[in-house]
């Protein structure tokens, strides 16, 4: 019998090609999506934190931290150099509220969840704002998984996208 921590996904890529099109969103597009209706505009940008593994294994080789950790020539050397995106420090600002997060490993896990401030006058009222805030968050990472993978299965994105995406890792871009 297998132990669960030591076994990934069926399709561990996918999360490792999640976290790139998040950097690369952020970086090549100014990082501002429009998730519908439903959610409305978000801003997203990586910061402090890349954790890299190659491709099959299950362990963090590379991290790279610091500020602007995603624009340092390390993060892309590891890219370059054939690695996967493994762990992610994550901002997402909806409206006036800031969300801090880190995404880890095949499965998407949260860690490091930094809500913005509540004040509330009692401590109930407190808890309720925050398990809100945390509710909110999740709903919009569904609905930036959800809008990955419509374009993940789409045409554009072995036409378009993934050509953009390689040569952003490249250092270049298409139209230069």
């Amino acid at each position: 019998m297998n132990d669960s921590n030591q076994t990934m996904p069926a399709l561990p890529h996918l999360t490792s090609e999640f976290f790139l099109w998040l950097w690369w969103k952020t970086e090549e597009e100014g990082g501002t999506l429009s998730l519908g209706e439903t959610v409305g505009a978000v801003t997203i940008w990586v910061d402090e934190r890349l954790g890299f593994r190659s491709p099959g294994e299950t362990k963090v080789t590379t991290v790279v931290t610091g500020d602007r950790a995603a624009e340092t020539l390390e993060a892309k050397a590891a890219l370059y150099g054939g690695k996967v995106l493994h762990q992610l420090r994550l901002h997402v600002q909806r409206g006036d509220r800031e969300f801090g997060l880190t995404l880890q490993g095949p499965d998407m896990t949260l860690a490091q969840v930094k809500l913005p401030q509540v004040t509330q006058d009692t401590e109930e009222e407190a808890i309720y704002d925050r398990l809100f805030l945390y509710g909110e968050l999740c709903f919009i990472l569904s609905a930036l998984w959800n809008q990955f993978a419509e374009l993940r299965v789409s045409q554009p994105w072995r036409s378009v996208l993934l050509p953009s995406i390689r040569n952003w890792v490249e250092g270049r871009r298409l139209n230069s």
